[in-house]
């Protein structure tokens, strides 16, 4: 079975949230648990996801 970019993209990946302190800058901070170099910051969760 030959695997496609979309195969990859809708396996189930959990992203592991956090809300930032104000001596982190505040703000949230998601990154993906197997992969931990793969990471985001944003205001609010959803930006943090993206």
């Amino acid at each position: 079975m030959k695997k496609d970019k979309s195969y990859y993209l809708n396996l189930p990946y959990e992203i592991i949230v956090r809300k930032l302190t104000d001596d982190e800058g505040g703000g949230y901070f998601a990154r993906y648990k197997d992969f931990p170099y793969i990471m985001g910051d944003g205001e609010n969760e959803a930006e943090a996801i993206a």
